[in-house]
């Protein structure tokens, strides 16, 4: 059920960002960078490091003899994969949303569709796939286990 974090925000972020185009259609654009800010500088702050990662932190640390290493968050504590995988993520999703953008011009050219009306059109979209999530999902996993649910 966490991935359907990830759907309702897709439900409801369109059509949020539809309301505020209304203000200026610079306005969803900042307030989504202001949300993912906040959300990047509260993960550092409150999300301890995994327990894997700090024992092995204290194990270099010891056999180095250095001492005992933090065992907190923070950016110095974040191995240089980490970030990569961050680069890679922030990249993939502007490219996700470049192409969910044209989507909106697509609407647009072809349907006449204003940002309101393309807003609230992929919110019925992410409600659909966060009902298939919930109801479908599980079913499927029960009757085809992981790997054929993932499949279909």
């Amino acid at each position: 059920y966490l991935m359907n974090s990830n759907g309702a925000a897709f439900a409801f972020g369109p059509g949020l960002g539809g309301g505020l185009s209304r203000l200026g259609l610079n306005v969803p654009i900042e307030v989504n960078g202001a949300l993912c800010l906040v959300a990047g500088l509260l993960s550092f702050m409150y999300l301890p490091e995994s327990p894997v990662f700090v024992r092995h932190q204290q194990e270099a640390a010891r056999l180095e003899g250095v001492g005992d290493h933090p065992t907190g968050g923070g950016l110095r504590s974040v191995h240089p994969a980490v970030w990569a995988v961050c680069l890679v993520e922030f990249l993939r999703g502007i490219s996700f949303s470049a192409i969910f953008a044209l989507y909106g011009i697509f609407a647009l050219q072809v349907y006449n569709m204003d940002s309101l009306h393309i807003g609230f059109t992929v919110c019925v979209g992410a409600l659909t796939l966060i009902c298939t999530n919930v109801w479908l999902n599980c079913p499927c996993e029960k009757l085809f286990g992981e790997v054929g649910a993932a499949a279909l």
